[in-house]
C-alpha cells in the first residue's frame, strides 16, 4: 500500500510523480505489458488523500493539463452521450467507440434520471440517503455495471468504481475506488470531475445543513500507472519547482443556474461549428472561423470562474 496525505492536488501530483521517478531511473524496474498501448509501470494500491478538494486543478510546471479539454469533458460528461461529440475535444473517445455511444460517461451515469429506469439518478440517491441521516454509510454511487460485461467493450469501461460521501463533524468527505487508473494521462482530469461532483452534493445538501463544507477528497487505485510514452516526462520532471494552487469555487446555487447557461452555450456553439464542418463553400469558411473564435472565447468567460476557478486572461493555460 502506497499512501499519501497532502493539502492540494499539485502536493499530491507531485508525490505520485517521484515515487514513479524513483522507479523508472533503477535498474530492473519491472514492466507490464499494456493493453493496446505498450509497457507500462504501475504501483498496486495507491491511496491519496487531498485535504482540500477545491484544490485539484494542476498547476505544475511539467503537468499542465488543458483547461479547454478540462471544460469540454465537463460539458459532454453533462449533456451528451455519443463518442463523436466527445471526440471533439480527444480524439480518444473516438478510438473508445464500439457504437457511438460513450459508455464510460460518468456524467451520464451520475445525474441521468432514467439511467437505471428506476426514476431516480445515482446522484440524487446518495443525497437522498444523506438528506435522511447525515450518519449514514449509504451514499453511494455506484459506476461499475452491467454494461461493462458486454462483449466488444473491453476499452470503453468506467475506470473508477464507485464514489462514497459522508459527512464528519461539519465536512462532506468523498471516497473515489478506481480499478485502474493513467496518472499522466487520466488522472489530473478525472480528479477534478469528481471534485465537482462533491461541490454540487454539498450545495445540495446545504438547504438541509447549511453549515457544511466541502470536505476532503480521496482516492484508491487498485492500479496506478503510466506508459512508457510518458516515462520521460516522468524522468526529467523538475520536481523542486513552485506552483500556485488554483481554488475551485464552491458550486452554489447561482453557480448551478449559471452552469446552465454555460452548457447551453457551450454545446450551441460546438454544434453549430459542426454543421460548418459538414458543408465546404466560402461562407461556410467564413462562419466556421466565426464560431472557432466564439468557443475559444468561450473559456475566458467569467462562467469559467465557477467551472473550473481559472483567473480570466491567464491565456497561458488556454492552449493546454
Amino acid at each position: 500500500m502506497h499512501y499519501f496525505k497532502t493539502n492540494s492536488f499539485n502536493e499530491a501530483y507531485l508525490q505520485l510523480t517521484r515515487m514513479f521517478a524513483s522507479q523508472l531511473m533503477c535498474d530492473g524496474v519491472p514492466v507490464v505489458s499494456g493493453r493496446n498501448h505498450g509497457e507500462l509501470v504501475e504501483n498496486r494500491h495507491v491511496r491519496v488523500e487531498i485535504e482540500d478538494s477545491r484544490r485539484t486543478i494542476l498547476t505544475l510546471p511539467f503537468r499542465k493539463p488543458s483547461l479547454r479539454y478540462m471544460a469540454g469533458e465537463v460539458s459532454c460528461y453533462m449533456q451528451e452521450t455519443r463518442s463523436d461529440q466527445f471526440g471533439w475535444y480527444s480524439r480518444l473517445w473516438s478510438d473508445l467507440d464500439v457504437d457511438g455511444e460513450v459508455q464510460s460517461n460518468y456524467g451520464r451515469k451520475i445525474f441521468e434520471t432514467d439511467f437505471d429506469g428506476v426514476g431516480i439518478s445515482r446522484f440524487d440517491y446518495a443525497l437522498a440517503q444523506l438528506a435522511a441521516n447525515r450518519c449514514t454509510k449509504n451514499a453511494i454511487v455506484m459506476l461499475k455495471d452491467h454494461r461493462d460485461l458486454r462483449k466488444g467493450y473491453d476499452k470503453d469501461r468506467s475506470c473508477a468504481m464507485s464514489q462514497l460521501f459522508y459527512i464528519e463533524g461539519d465536512r462532506l468527505y468523498q471516497d473515489i475506488q478506481l480499478r485502474s487508473s493513467d496518472m499522466w494521462l487520466g488522472l489530473p482530469y478525472d480528479i477534478f470531475w469528481f471534485s465537482l461532483v462533491q461541490q454540487r452534493m454539498v450545495s445540495k445538501l446545504q438547504y438541509k445543513y447549511p453549515w457544511l463544507k466541502t470536505g476532503p477528497i480521496m482516492f484508491q487505485a487498485a492500479t496506478l500507472h503510466v506508459y512508457k510514452k510518458h516515462w520521460a516526462r516522468i524522468t526529467q520532471a523538475d520536481l523542486g519547482a513552485d506552483c500556485v494552487d488554483v481554488v475551485v469555487p464552491v458550486w452554489d446555487a447561482c453557480a448551478e443556474w449559471d452552469m446552465t447557461r454555460w452548457l447551453r452555450w457551450e454545446r450551441q456553439l460546438r454544434y453549430s461549428l459542426q454543421s460548418c464542418d459538414d458543408a465546404y463553400d466560402s461562407a461556410a469558411n467564413a462562419t466556421r472561423e466565426h464560431y472557432k473564435s466564439e468557443l475559444d472565447n468561450m473559456y475566458l468567460h467569467p462562467l469559467w470562474h465557477m467551472l473550473g476557478g481559472w483567473l480570466v486572461g491567464r491565456k497561458e493555460y488556454a492552449a493546454g
